[in-house]
């Protein structure tokens, strides 16, 4: 940790100097590569970790499924004796080849469609069939940051999960809370005074997010299925929006925890007050533990000005464009190497979390069912207006409890720096 600390000073030094772009890239390639020294064996750990989670995970959901598809299977056999009118998907000639057909059996009240209201009345819930219902949310997938960036996506077989987590604080004598290691003779006891090491859980409790419009009655009447597709890119892009928002910014209360309020993080303090320098940049990397071939920096737009002006100690810029090779490229450009993502969903220039280092397979979402429609012709009676609620359950959170203090003392580190 020492020398990382020494090459952050040297480089910070540097910065106050005019000196050439070769020597300066050479102290920034340098703590690079300590920096990836030094996260070779806890990425190893880690890896080992969640992949003895992900095995677990994987073996209880298909238990799960297994369960109800058997039950599936006696429910529908028992359906077909009783009835002789068993049926294992919805019909075309009742449900219809769009969104907007399915619309309008719910404005018509039929009973085929009122079958599965999870209510009744005027503000009855109707359950989107899985071909609509998968059509809004790849629409909200495709146009989502988060879950584009790998993070761990469970599936949950109830409103409430608990998953292994790792439990820890330090790397002094384990490694991520879970693993122990010590040297010795032969009949040495791996318990004489050693604290013992264990696993803590992740407890994913599914919130409700809820997209709303509203539609004047006219227009339903004149024009439902055509209603259909704009309703599908409206939810789609606002539960896209408001996961993103809350993954990076939610309070864990009724929310997702985001990473600006995990415990987990970490901060750095910058140079300037409402700015962004290169030392700011290089004192990020010297806190984060993940993988930089998983990272990725976030900013906000209002912090463009200072991003792409960042030069080296030679005044050199350091920010570099996409694959076109000049500023004006759509691509995605990248600050030593670490592709940067522009959003509106992170906080304002000189707000903690305004530029933002993450590996986001350190980041659990749990999605619990699929989506849930609702219609309500009295709440807007007077107004002549129809209101549409589409209802959707996630959580989500870091794997990490705490930031890790490394073996050799020092600067704790995390999968997720930002700086204040």
């Amino acid at each position: 940790m020492s020398d990382i600390n020494t090459l952050v000073a040297k480089i910070d030094e540097l910065s106050q100097k005019r000196v050439a772009t070769d020597d300066f890239n050479k102290v920034v390639n340098e703590l690079k590569d300590k920096i990836e020294l030094r996260n070779t064996d806890l990425q190893a750990e880690i890896k080992a970790t969640h992949g003895t989670i992900d095995e677990a995970i994987k073996n209880m959901e298909s238990e799960l499924s297994q369960k109800i598809a058997d039950a599936a299977k006696q429910m529908g056999e028992t359906y077909i004796k009783n009835t002789n009118n068993g049926v294992e998907k919805p019909d075309e000639k009742i449900y219809g080849q769009e969104f907007g057909n399915f619309l309008w059996k719910v404005r018509a009240n039929s009973q085929e469609i009122k079958t599965l209201a999870e209510n009744t009345g005027a503000t009855g819930g109707y359950l989107v069939p899985d071909a609509w219902s998968n059509t809004i949310l790849k629409r909200s997938i495709e146009r989502a940051i988060i879950r584009s960036l790998n993070p761990s996506i469970i599936n949950m077989p109830g409103p409430k999960f608990d998953i292994p987590a790792i439990v820890s604080t330090s790397n002094a004598s384990t490694f991520y809370g879970g693993v122990a290691t010590y040297w010795g003779e032969e009949s040495t006891n791996l318990e004489d005074g050693k604290s013992t090491p264990s696993f803590g859980k992740v407890s994913l409790d599914v919130a409700k997010l809820y997209g709303y419009t509203e539609s004047y009655e006219d227009l339903i009447e004149d024009s439902m299925v055509a209603l259909g597709p704009l309703l599908q890119q409206l939810f789609g892009d606002a539960i896209a929006f408001e996961e993103d928002y809350a993954f990076l910014n939610g309070n864990g209360v009724g929310k997702p925890l985001g990473v600006t309020s995990a415990p987990c993080r970490v901060t750095v303090s910058r140079a300037t007050a409402s700015q962004i320098h290169t030392t700011d940049i290089v004192g990020m990397l010297a806190r984060f533990s993940g993988n930089l071939d998983n990272a990725t920096f976030m900013t906000n737009q209002t912090t463009l000005p200072y991003i792409y002006t960042l030069q080296d100690a030679a005044g050199n810029y350091i920010w570099q464009p996409g694959m076109s090779g000049n500023i004006s490229s759509r691509s995605p450009g990248s600050i030593y190497g670490v592709p940067l993502i522009v959003t509106e969903k992170c906080p304002a220039l000189g707000t903690s979390g305004d530029l933002i280092l993450g590996d986001w397979s350190n980041y659990l979402i749990g999605d619990l069912n699929g989506l849930r429609i609702e219609e309500s012709r009295d709440f807007k009676f007077g107004a002549d207006k129809r209101v549409w609620k589409i209802v959707k359950r996630v959580d989500g959170k870091p794997w990490l409890n705490s930031a890790i203090t490394p073996r050799a003392g020092g600067s704790t580190l995390s999968p997720f720096v930002l700086i204040s």
